[in-house]
């Protein structure tokens, strides 16, 4: 942690803003692993923001999967189910492999909270509902936890 917040001070310093939003991912996960969820939010909310700035939706959606982790861990469903949903367009090249995370965090989401609160929040985070083809992917995924 030493380490990541001298990183910090010398980047804050010299005023390189996009390698700041790299430390405070990875101070992130080091509060993470520590278990200090309250903080790796902080950090993440704070990744989050540069990563819009610089529009690294790739940094931005990998920043969303952990801090949607973290509030799964504190049984936050229906908040992880918000942050989840607010994944930004990505670049074609990291696409693939971020949707099967997505598709997967959906599918955890849907087990515990049941269809109808799932389909609801769905509906009020996103303003619309859950399309077909998605929502058949996720219920697919979700089955496939049970196994």
């Amino acid at each position: 942690t030493a380490y990541y917040q001298k990183s910090l001070h010398v980047y804050k310093e010299v005023g390189d803003e996009y390698n700041i939003t790299d430390v405070y991912l990875m101070l992130g996960s080091l509060e993470q692993e520590k278990k200090h969820f309250d903080c790796a939010i902080e950090y993440y909310k704070k990744a989050f923001m540069g990563s819009q700035k610089f529009q690294d939706w790739y940094k931005a959606s990998i920043t969303l999967i952990e801090w949607g982790n973290i509030l799964e861990k504190q049984k936050k469903w229906v908040e992880a189910l918000r942050i989840y949903l607010h994944f930004l367009p990505l670049e074609p090249q990291y696409a693939s492999d971020l949707i099967d995370l997505r598709v997967k965090a959906w599918a955890r989401i849907l087990n515990h909270l049941g269809e109808i609160r799932f389909k609801a929040i769905w509906l009020e985070a996103d303003g619309e509902e859950c399309p077909e083809n998605l929502r058949s992917v996720i219920w697919s995924a979700r089955d496939a936890l049970a196994k």
